[in-house]
């Protein structure tokens, strides 16, 4: 007998490279978390808060949560990613959607 669970991934990212534009402006990009590669595609505004953390913010983290796609020949992709949350200060727990601090954007951490 089994117990049913849920699999949820958070991937914490602070830097961004370059994303390819697909189908309706939504910025595909790749992630690597300790060998596994992630392909992530986020919406066009959610790309928009990722770049506006790295221009405004010298150090900033953004978690981007979803579920574990397809395997890939190098990882897998990150399926129904959610918008990034913030890390604004020391002490914040992390979710999905906001932290425990208030604050819903993305900051530096």
């Amino acid at each position: 007998m089994t117990t049913s669970g849920k699999l949820e991934l958070t991937i914490k990212i602070s830097e961004l490279l370059e994303a390819t534009t697909g189908e309706n402006g939504w910025e595909s990009f790749d992630i690597d978390c300790d060998g596994r590669i992630f392909s992530v595609t986020v919406k066009p505004k959610v790309w928009k808060k990722l770049e506006d953390a790295q221009a405004n913010f010298p150090m900033w983290v953004a978690a981007i949560a979803g579920k574990m796609g397809s395997p890939t020949e190098t990882g897998f992709e990150l399926s129904e990613a959610n918008s990034p949350s913030a890390t604004p200060g020391r002490g914040c727990s992390v979710s999905t959607s906001s932290c425990n601090c208030g604050q819903s954007t993305i900051g530096p951490p």
